[in-house]
């Protein structure tokens, strides 16, 4: 799993919604592992490599269950 994240940083995006049912096995040799789901996904590397400025802020995305604690700390629920 962790190697299918570092291939999808490497090509320049972030996943953003890394939870178990993401994650799907090769059913014939059971070696390999695929990350699916890219609703949420975004850039993080322009053409040239080099990292996209952040924004100041967004709101919450995700699945609250697994989501960080950055992202818990900063969450406010609005009833």
């Amino acid at each position: 799993m962790l190697i299918a994240i570092q291939q999808v940083h490497d090509k320049g995006y972030i996943h953003r919604d890394i939870k178990p049912s993401n994650f799907v096995m090769d059913t014939k040799s059971c070696n390999k592992v695929y990350i699916v789901d890219f609703g949420l996904g975004k850039r993080h590397l322009d053409s040239n490599g080099n990292a996209i400025e952040q924004r100041n802020s967004v709101e919450f995305r995700g699945t609250i269950p697994y989501a960080s604690l950055n992202a818990h700390n900063k969450f406010v629920v609005i009833f």
